[in-house]
């Protein structure tokens, strides 16, 4: 008998009301050198205002993922979870705006229209138009990727009946967050340097803790696969792409993989119609895998539902819903 969902934490009902207007901004007084355009997660966090759906965190270890232009910030600031969710996020690119006064060499709410170099002056004319912020109310998530994975949980909780509308299914890990261990914390920061030189030879930039493992997928026995491959699926987030050095290279070692992950649904997941409709049958890691806190095990709940849209394609909304070509 399918488990009833568990009562809405008091922190979602706010996620889901619309995104603040974003106040403007006067234009720097003197030439911008250089000036960046767009504010998202390298810009200065803007990623972190607007999403802000149930859910919604940074699938990179928090420790691994601020700006490491200072290691007095890096030093000085406090990341409570494992993966750190939107309003901590949010929180650390406000407070990097303060500390290093940036928000006066900051225009919101401003569209550039195009850019020229003039090679005379040596510099870059940047062409902008003011612009209104528009927000709106979300009134259905369909697909199944990096969002979705993050709100389905959270939204059906609350929700009387959720219809989860999913064209191809997605690479999903497990992130296994939780509180940030202080005592793991304590060690990456004393010794900050070796954390960010150790970085910076991976191959993604991150990861360090979980290093690739050489060994080949076929020189090793089944039950040295399964250990390597469970051992990496409990230590969560993209550890699992480095369970094998030949994931990626060697198509019999990627289906390994492959296989191991439909597996994990399989087990998961109650109704085997399901489970086949949210197994990727692509090449693993060749799409962005997803990091998730429930997402598989939310289909199990009776008020969740899956249509698979790339059997049943959506033809039009209306307004009871959307139509698909089953019927609304």
């Amino acid at each position: 008998m399918p488990a009833a969902p568990p009562t809405a934490p008091p922190t979602l009902l706010p996620t889901l009301l619309p995104t603040p207007p974003i106040p403007a901004a006067d234009p720097p007084a003197a030439p911008l050198d250089p000036p960046i355009v767009g504010a998202g997660f390298a810009g200065l966090g803007g990623t972190w205002y607007f999403n802000r759906h149930p859910g919604a965190r940074v699938d990179i270890q928090s420790l691994e993922c601020p700006f490491q232009f200072s290691d007095a910030l890096q030093q000085d600031w406090r990341w409570s979870e494992r993966y750190a969710g939107q309003p901590e996020l949010l929180a650390d690119a406000n407070h990097v705006a303060d500390r290093f006064a940036l928000r006066d060499a900051i225009l919101l709410n401003t569209r550039v229209t195009g850019a020229a170099f003039d090679e005379a002056a040596q510099r870059w004319a940047v062409r902008r138009q003011a612009g209104a912020a528009w927000t709106a109310r979300f009134l259905a998530v369909v697909g199944n990727g990096s969002s979705a994975v993050q709100a389905i949980p959270l939204i059906a909780r609350q929700a009387r009946q959720l219809t989860v509308f999913q064209r191809t299914a997605t690479d999903a890990v497990p992130a296994h967050n939780g509180p940030l261990d202080a005592g793991h914390e304590a060690r990456i920061k004393a010794d900050d340097a070796g954390f960010r030189a150790c970085k910076l030879r991976m191959r993604g930039g991150f990861g360090s803790d979980q290093p690739p493992n050489p060994a080949l997928a076929l020189d090793a026995t089944p039950a040295e696969r399964a250990a390597e491959f469970e051992a990496r699926w409990q230590a969560g987030g993209f550890a699992l792409l480095g369970a094998i050095s030949d994931l990626m290279l060697d198509e019999r070692a990627n289906v390994l993989a492959a296989e191991f992950v439909r597996g994990k649904i399989r087990a998961t997941v109650h109704d085997p119609e399901t489970a086949r409709r949210l197994s990727p049958q692509h090449t693993f890691g060749c799409e962005r895998l997803c990091v998730d806190t429930g997402d598989d095990d939310t289909v199990n709940w009776p008020n969740v539902q899956l249509v698979d849209i790339g059997q049943q394609p959506i033809q039009q909304t209306t307004p009871g819903g959307l139509r698909t070509t089953a019927g609304e």
